[in-house]
This record gives C-alpha cells, sequence and structure tokens, in this order.
C-alpha cells in the first residue's frame, strides 16, 4: 500500500509537471512566430513604415512579443513552485512529520530539507539534482508575485536574492554580464530581471523530477526498513 502511494505521488507529479511543459510549448509558438517573421521578413512584417529614427523595423511588436513570452515564463515558474509545495505537502501527511518551529531555516525548500534530514536520515544534498536550483523557483515565484518596481518590465531580483544565488539560473545572459561580474554597482533599481526562457523552463521542469525520482527511492527504502 505504501509504495503504491509512492508511485501515486510521483505519477501525479510527472503529470503535473509535463503538463506545464506542454503549456508553454504550444502558448509560445504564436510569439515565436512573430519573432521569426520579423526576423526574415516574412509578411507582414516585410514592409517597414518609412522611419528616420535609425531603430529596427518593427521593434516595438518584437518587443512586445518577447515580454509575452517572459510572462508565459513566469506564469510557468509559478505554476512549477506551487507543484513542488504541494508535492511536499503530500508527503508531510504520508510520513506524519510536520514543519514546526524547529525547522529555523530560511525557505520552506530549505525547512524541508533539514525536515528530511532530521527525520529520515535523507540529505536533499545528495541527491542528483541541483538544491539551489529548487531554491530559485521558489524565490523566482515570490519575486513574480511580489515585483517592486511598477516601472520596471518585469520582475527583479534584489541583491540579496543573488548573494544567495549568485549562479541563477533564470538570468538572460546579456544582463548576467552587466550585473554579475560588477556586482558591488547593483542598486535596488538596477539588478538583473527573472528571465524564464524556454530552454531554462525545461531545464527546471527536469530537475525537478529528477529530484523527485531520487526522492521517492529513498523514502521507499526507508519505508521498507521500518516494516
Amino acid at each position: 500500500m505504501r509504495g503504491g502511494k509512492v508511485t501515486l505521488t510521483l505519477f501525479i507529479l510527472k503529470d503535473r509537471l509535463e503538463f506545464i511543459r506542454r503549456f508553454y510549448e504550444t502558448a509560445a509558438k504564436p510569439f515565436e512566430e512573430i519573432k521569426r517573421k520579423i526576423g526574415e521578413s516574412e509578411a507582414p512584417y516585410d514592409n517597414p513604415p518609412y522611419s528616420e529614427d535609425g531603430l529596427p523595423p518593427f521593434l516595438d511588436e518584437w518587443q512586445e512579443a518577447e515580454e509575452s513570452l517572459q510572462f508565459l515564463g513566469h506564469a510557468c515558474v509559478s505554476m512549477l513552485a506551487a507543484v513542488l509545495r504541494l508535492y511536499f505537502n503530500v508527503w508531510e501527511r504520508e510520513l506524519g512529520r510536520t514543519l514546526d518551529d524547529s525547522c529555523r531555516e530560511q525557505g520552506w525548500i530549505n525547512k524541508y530539507a533539514a525536515c528530511f534530514k532530521r527525520n529520515f536520515g535523507i540529505d536533499f544534498r545528495d541527491g542528483p539534482s541541483d538544491l539551489s536550483l529548487l531554491e530559485e523557483i521558489v524565490l523566482a515565484r515570490n519575486r513574480i508575485q511580489h515585483p517592486e518596481y511598477i516601472a520596471s518590465p518585469g520582475p527583479n531580483y534584489s541583491r540579496s536574492d543573488l548573494e544567495k544565488l549568485p549562479r541563477a539560473l533564470f538570468i538572460d545572459d546579456v544582463e548576467r554580464l552587466l550585473f554579475m561580474d560588477e556586482g558591488k554597482r547593483l542598486t535596488p533599481w538596477l539588478t538583473p530581471c527573472v528571465s524564464v526562457p524556454g530552454e531554462k523552463l525545461r531545464k527546471a521542469l527536469e530537475q525537478v523530477g529528477t529530484f523527485a525520482d531520487w526522492l521517492e527511492r529513498q523514502i521507499a527504502k526507508r519505508l521498507a526498513r521500518d516494516i
């Protein structure tokens, strides 16, 4: 019975991860197509209006498509963080070990890590996934859901975020060069955006799935030992 529940829990998680992947890839297609057509000067972007400003033609349309893709990525990361939290909630109930005030760690990922290590001898750092990426998924969701500046085109990491996660995944490569190599220049209003393109979202989904595979094997070993 216990083994069946482990399998069911993992099955549901994987089903949710696959849904998020399919949702992103389906919803991204029209915006990616706009960017492609602009880049290749295909209709209706083959006859740019006259302009003397020196900017690339259809720049506003390209930027709007890119912002739409980022918004989609942000929505998917938020869904991923929620699914991961619900996954841990299931194991809280199944294992009868709820988080309590003795878990002093910052962030609920680290609280669960401490709880599993103390109660079951399962150290998340021994797993095949990058624990800091799981932490970043939650942190990114918080920044997305609670932006600080209305003038910013999207949510930004804070200086304290980057101190916790100096190799954060969800940072654009150009902004990484601009900001991360000169960390002392960071200001509260000039920090990297939370950038979630498709390839980075897919990596995050893969890491969560890999982590869950490993965790369930560790839980199954402990449950079998206790029988």
